[in-house]
């Protein structure tokens, strides 16, 4: 009987102590980690991505690249570290009934970027038609950037 209760708490202990990064349906996702994990992939060649910043905007970048105010939200985004790479991902955690908002902030930096650099790179039109924009649960994600629909894959995989 002790063996068995000595096995279970074994079970039970290695079961809970899974090393996870949780899921965005049910907000238990750890969002750095999966930052974290984006970057790795990239490092490791597994598709073609800028690499991003150390460090997430803060706020007022935020409010001056998106025209939205955050206060309040749980915005996670990093760009690439060469901004001429036209790489970022942003992940908005939906805290509002209006979706539109979200939208029309992912709409207000697409055209930002289109201004800043639609003349100078060859890539930027097909990049900044074709971004990835979705929702993973009360999560929107925008991943801008080459090989964007490996990203958005990948990240689909903790819906």
């Amino acid at each position: 009987m002790k063996k068995c209760c000595f096995c279970l708490f074994w079970i039970v202990l290695l079961l809970g102590c899974k090393d996870t990064i949780g899921y965005f349906h049910d907000d238990t996702i750890q969002i750095e980690r999966l930052f974290d994990e984006i970057q790795q992939n990239t490092l490791d060649h597994v598709w073609e991505f800028g690499l991003l910043e150390e460090q997430f905007w803060n706020r007022a970048r935020i409010a001056e690249e998106y025209g939205i105010n955050t206060k309040g939200m749980e915005v996670y985004i990093k760009s690439a570290v060469s901004e001429a790479e036209l790489c970022e991902i942003a992940i908005w955690k939906k805290d509002t009934n209006d979706d539109k908002l979200i939208y029309n902030a992912f709409r207000y930096r697409l055209e930002h970027l289109e201004e800043r650099w639609g003349d100078y790179l060859v890539k930027a039109d097909a990049l900044l038609k074709d971004p990835a924009i979705g929702q993973l649960g009360s999560y929107y994600y925008m991943i801008l950037g080459e090989d964007n629909e490996k990203v958005v894959h990948y990240i689909q995989k903790y819906k």
